[in-house]
């Protein structure tokens, strides 16, 4: 009668075969929730361009070269970044960098295809990672991730504590600004 999107943490790896059956979804007249349009929208990671103030400065890339990571630590003013696969989930292919102490080595676990490299926010470490949701344009409720011991990737499997928890009115204005401009 219907799909219903739940999990789908293999869709980074086969980004068209996902993509696809969603448009059989759709052309076969079967409602998917979320709405095919969101889940595009968000299915990479681009959409981050769109959110204005709200997003993290992001230096946007088709691939990983050595000479683009180095330019990126000046671009973002940053001591340390992290770069991730612009389609990607869990953390899968995410590696960190420290200025004046990586070397090319370093990037056979980066990203293979088009990427997005960040300032590494540190915080992540102690604070975690922030999900919002929302059902029927309602919000619903929020989450904390936090990485076990110090590491720096909030999602991976069995080494994530999950905390359920109002967010903090910044949290909140920040993903509703973001919501009218996704909405």
């Amino acid at each position: 009668d219907l799909a219903l999107l739940r999990t789908t943490w293999d869709y980074h790896e086969r980004p068209q075969q996902f993509l696809d059956q969603l448009s059989a979804f759709e052309a076969a007249g079967l409602p998917v929730f979320n709405a095919p349009e969101v889940v595009r929208w968000h299915f990479r990671k681009t959409y981050l361009k769109e959110l204005g103030p709200s997003a993290i400065e992001t230096v946007w890339v088709d691939k990983v070269e050595p000479h683009v990571v180095a330019q990126a630590f000046d671009t973002l003013d940053a001591t340390e970044i992290v770069l991730k696969p612009q389609v990607g989930a869990g953390s899968i292919d995410t590696v960190r960098l420290k200025r004046n102490a990586w070397s090319d080595v370093d990037l056979l676990g980066a990203p293979r295809g088009a990427a997005m490299i960040q300032p590494y926010l540190s915080a992540i470490e102690t604070e975690g990672e922030r999900s919002l949701f929302w059902f029927g344009d309602v919000y619903s409720h929020s989450i904390r991730k936090v990485p076990a011991n110090g590491d720096g990737r909030a999602k991976s499997p069995g080494q994530t504590r999950w905390v359920a928890e109002a967010p903090p009115a910044a949290a909140m204005a920040a993903a509703e600004s973001v919501r009218a401009r996704s909405l």
